[in-house]
């Protein structure tokens, strides 16, 4: 069951309106990390929901001000240009910011961030750059999309949809 179905089983609103009423809830969760320096959430699952429909919108204007740092993990190729572009900016002007930060997890999944990491490093070990005996979680771990953050894992994960459950999520 997706956070949207949930949303409305629960009493909530359907479509765009409860989407943004789960974003709304990502971000008070987020308010509320209880300490915690990182902190990551999906907005889209890398398996699409039955609904289709587009992310919800974070105001940037609202994360500056909580002096959050935001990065996007995920595969954004799905994505329309201008919705690409808005997490490009948001993630380009809250770069600086000291406090919280925030890795949204759109359209991610932990097996594909590791096939991934795994053909990186097979690559490197076909082309001679590396040798099989080099490779360790280590390595791995350098190939994963979250080095591209320059975040670490995150101390807290959100499932804005009430579950409690790791699933395919930064194996």
């Amino acid at each position: 069951m997706s956070n949207r179905e949930e949303l409305v089983d629960l009493g909530g609103e359907p479509g765009e309106e409860g989407e943004a009423l789960g974003a709304g809830c990502g971000v008070r969760c987020e308010e509320e990390a209880l300490g915690a320096q990182d902190v990551a959430t999906p907005i889209l699952a890398s398996k699409p929901t039955k609904e289709g429909g587009a992310p919800p919108c974070l105001s940037y204007y609202f994360l500056h001000m909580q002096n959050v740092r935001f990065s996007v993990i995920g595969n954004k190729l799905p994505l329309p240009r201008s919705i690409e572009q808005i997490l490009s900016e948001a993630e380009v002007a809250l770069k600086a910011n000291s406090g919280l930060r925030l890795m949204v997890a759109l359209g991610y999944g932990g097996r594909y961030e590791i096939l991934q990491a795994c053909k990186s490093v097979s690559s490197k070990v076909k082309d001679g750059l590396i040798q099989l005996q080099d490779i360790e979680e280590s390595l791995i771990e350098q190939e994963l999309q979250r080095k591209w953050t320059k975040f670490p894992s995150p101390d807290l994960f959100i499932r804005t949809g009430g579950e409690c459950r790791v699933s395919n999520f930064m194996l």
